[in-house]
């Protein structure tokens, strides 16, 4: 949880993370958790890197369809 967190803090403090749309900023949020994941438990776990693609088309379908 202290890493999730400290990745979420530093992605909310980013310049660009205000200019963000609301999926941006939660696929980020899942992101920053598989992060988390990876870093602290088994980093060979394929749903981890699985999802992690998952969230960021998440962000790319958004912008595709507006």
């Amino acid at each position: 949880a202290s890493v999730a967190q400290k990745i979420k803090a530093m992605v909310r403090n980013s310049p660009s993370y205000p200019d963000m749309t609301l999926t941006q900023h939660e696929s980020l949020d899942m992101i920053a958790v598989k992060l988390a994941r990876i870093m602290c438990g088994d980093p060979h776990e394929p749903d981890h890197w699985r999802d992690i693609a998952g969230y960021a088309l998440l962000a790319i379908n958004e912008r595709d369809a507006s």
